[in-house]
């Protein structure tokens, strides 16, 4: 996968700014696989930040790890058995453009956006749908702005 990098988002935009907050988007490392499918399908959420018993960040699981489970029929295992633990991650004020690189290094759609003093503490999360949300928004400020210079003359 290759990102460009729009140079609408060159500039001071930082993770943070774009990241989606999580308080209620994590799961535990020892939940059961079952309650992970029932969020991820309530939620519509593709990912959950996986947190351990001290609620650090210990890894993500996604609905293709789900997936996996049910094929090879250990839904009955919990989330630490099948979540991604070797993360990228990207610190809150770290770059737009840094973030993007960050995603298109292991072709993943969840990054988990960590606090700047504790990498093990997550903050919020960037998916490939909040960068197009970002994209959006940036685009329709220019564009506002460009049509308030051309009704000025």
């Amino acid at each position: 996968m290759i990102l460009l990098v729009p140079s609408t988002f060159k500039g001071t935009m930082t993770s943070q700014e774009i990241s989606t907050h999580i308080q209620s988007g994590m799961i535990s490392s020892d939940s059961p696989l079952e309650l992970a499918l029932q969020i991820i399908e309530d939620t519509g959420h593709m990912g959950l930040p996986v947190v351990n018993d001290n609620g650090d960040l210990h890894g993500i699981i996604t609905w293709s790890d789900v997936h996996e489970a049910a094929v090879n029929h250990e839904r009955h295992l919990t989330v630490a058995d099948y979540c991604t633990t070797d993360l990228v991650t990207v610190s809150s004020r770290d770059s737009l453009t840094h973030a993007l690189d960050c995603l298109g290094y292991k072709e993943i759609s969840h990054l988990p956006v960590v606090d700047d003093k504790n990498n093990k503490k997550i903050t919020g999360i960037i998916t490939k749908g909040d960068l197009i949300k970002a994209y959006n928004r940036k685009r329709f400020i220019q564009k506002k702005m460009s049509w308030k210079d051309k009704g000025a003359e």
